[in-house]
């Protein structure tokens, strides 16, 4: 439970220190957005990512 609780401080921590906007220019798109959710949506796209690599690598005879 201590873990937990250390866990989510740390957690909420992070997002407050991350608050600010910050621009994003994506090919056609700009725009502005927390830096904080470009964070955990570049995270969230590079586990999926890496769990097709690895998916795509068990499935393959060597």
């Amino acid at each position: 439970m201590v873990l937990i609780t250390l866990a989510v401080v740390l957690l909420m921590w992070f997002v407050f220190g991350n608050a600010q906007k910050v621009p994003i220019h994506f090919w056609v798109f700009s725009g502005h957005a927390s830096l904080i959710t470009v964070i955990l949506i570049s995270a969230a796209l590079g586990a999926v990512i890496a769990l097709l690599v690895a998916r795509s690598r068990r499935r393959s005879p060597r």
